[in-house]
């Protein structure tokens, strides 16, 4: 998650926010509600959009192989 906060100026909260739904996307619908924030945050950080996009997915891959525990 310091990613979010370094990368996209998350605060630590959001960060959180992003964790427990990278633990719980199969049963809530997905991390779609972060994907503007992280994007906009990224560009505005200076990162390219490809690049933003490129994390993004990277996020997404990891939320498949996080498990709740695997979380705290």
């Amino acid at each position: 998650m310091q990613l979010a906060v370094v990368a996209a100026g998350f605060t630590p909260g959001e960060a959180d926010q992003l964790r427990r739904a990278m633990a719980a996307w199969r049963r809530k619908g997905g991390l779609e509600p972060f994907h503007k924030k992280l994007m906009d945050g990224m560009r505005k950080n200076g990162i390219s959009a490809e690049f933003a996009e490129r994390i993004y997915r990277q996020i997404l891959a990891s939320a498949n192989t996080v498990s709740p525990s695997h979380t705290r």
